[in-house]
């Protein structure tokens, strides 16, 4: 069981990263399009111009917290909704789905390791 628990871990995670990783390269112009007049984007667009794969990722988890999460954006004013509604829905859906699957894939890590370090170490001590 543990085992399977870990590969779906490792799956979900790898998975997450190669949607953001095909999400960056065929829509980021779409992205920073669609968010011209936000400060959300102002000081994160020089990334887009930065060829590593640690600035596209960076750049992929800060489209992830915008979308999933907007409401902190836009109270402060960084992030306007009309920009926001702007952006495709396919895109929208794709980040969600990303972010759920890193967010469940770092669920199932924990556990394994509750349950493989943790557990073992309370099954010891209390047996």
């Amino acid at each position: 069981m543990t085992v399977v628990v870990a590969f779906l871990a490792l799956l979900s995670v790898f998975v997450s990263f190669g949607i953001d990783i095909y999400t960056i390269r065929k829509d980021l112009d779409v992205i920073l399009r669609c968010f011209q007049k936000s400060q959300a984007f102002d000081r994160y667009e020089s990334l887009a111009n930065i060829d590593r794969f640690a600035a596209k990722k960076y750049l992929s988890i800060y489209l992830s917290s915008v979308v999933v999460w907007p409401e902190p954006h836009i109270r402060r004013g960084m992030l306007d909704p009309q920009e926001l509604d702007s952006l495709p829905e396919e895109i929208k859906r794709r980040v969600s789905f990303s972010t759920g699957l890193l967010g469940g894939g770092l669920c199932l890590a924990a556990l394994f390791c509750f349950d493989t370090v943790v557990g073992d170490w309370l099954l010891d001590t209390f047996r």
